[in-house]
């Protein structure tokens, strides 16, 4: 549609729509090995919004 009446219809635009997490292992600044999983984090499947 936007290529036919740009003025009219805004341009269509990826976005994420199913995210999972990542897994980070790291040495904190006590030197304690630290596993944390951050939600929502890799990008697994795009769609038009």
């Amino acid at each position: 549609m936007n290529s036919m009446d740009p003025n009219s219809t805004p341009p269509s635009c990826c976005v994420p729509t199913k995210l999972s997490p990542i897994s980070i292992l790291y040495i904190d600044s006590g030197n304690n090995v630290v596993y944390k999983q951050y939600e929502d984090m890799v990008v697994e499947q795009c769609g038009c919004r």
